[in-house]
């Protein structure tokens, strides 16, 4: 009888004799399931679900939650402050300012973490596509070969190594001399020619008056709009940060144009990377000079 329920056991037909085998029949139901979910799903049985916990509130943004609870904080220790008996004891007074250090330190969290995130996103290429954009590549034909040779080596390492968008170089009389990445898609269709474009960005206080002395740093939307150059053809309509460079050579000299770039983010350019694409259009000047 023991052999014979071992092997009706063994062929599953009989009833589990032991925890153990227990728990392997009642495994044998979620298995078929996995089996069968994994065979509709292409043979993947991995199955993710990511929640995000949220205060729900209409117009209020969670990241600010840290910025309100330092302000409430900070309003209460005022209070309790005022209601206090005089002279206020050296304890309380303490032990308020350790408050109002954390009140100010949960206050202008939101804001550091913005920041670090920008610093993060620092040094990588943007990946955002730029509103009304369409990508572009554009090298005169009217500069020798070794000079477009240069010009097309620059703008493609400006676009892997720096967090730009797109890059545009022009020469010092406004003509354009190279442009490549993402750029309006008015002036990639045609609508507004290039040249045109570059010809009034040159023409331009913030890229062209501003940026002879030295480079020119517009970090953000509300500085581009503030140096007045949020309406020039070249720029695109998301255009979040520009950087534009004269391009003089390494050993001095005239001005031989402007090097352009165009972010997708607030603060994208780094100084290192402002650094290293100064050494790039300071290269640029002593070719086409």
């Amino acid at each position: 009888d023991a052999v014979r329920a071992g092997a009706m056991h063994a062929l599953g037909r009989a009833a589990p004799c032991c925890s153990q085998c227990r728990a392997r029949v009642a495994a044998r139901p979620i298995a078929r399931r996995l089996r069968q979910r994994a065979a509709a799903g292409g043979g993947s049985n991995n199955d993710f679900a990511v929640f995000r916990f949220t205060l729900g509130i209409p117009g209020f943004d969670d990241n600010d939650v840290p910025r309100v609870a330092g302000s409430v904080a900070a309003v209460l220790l005022a209070v309790n402050h005022v209601l206090s008996q005089s002279p206020v004891p050296a304890a309380q007074v303490r032990s308020e300012e350790l408050g109002l250090l954390l009140a100010l330190a949960a206050f202008f969290t939101p804001t550091l973490g913005k920041r670090l995130e920008e610093a993060a996103r620092s040094g990588r290429r943007a990946a955002a596509v730029l509103p009304g954009s369409a990508n572009t590549m554009r090298i005169s034909e009217d500069e020798a070969d070794a000079t477009r040779r240069e010009l097309a080596w620059a703008t493609f390492a400006m676009l892997r190594n720096v967090n730009a968008a797109a890059v545009v170089i022009w020469g010092a009389n406004g003509e354009l001399l190279a442009a490549r990445g993402q750029l309006p898609a008015a002036v990639a269709a045609g609508g507004v020619t290039l040249e045109e474009a570059v010809a009034q960005a040159a023409a331009s206080e913030a890229l062209g008056e501003a940026a002879l002395a030295g480079p020119s740093y517009l970090p953000d939307a509300g500085a581009i709009g503030k140096a007045g150059a949020g309406g020039l053809a070249l720029l695109p309509e998301g255009a979040q940060a520009l950087w534009a460079c004269p391009m003089k050579g390494r050993q001095g000299g005239g001005d031989a144009g402007r090097l352009l770039l165009v972010a997708a983010e607030p603060r994208a350019f780094s100084q290192k990377e402002r650094a290293w694409a100064a050494a790039v259009a300071a290269k640029l000047g002593d070719v086409l000079q």
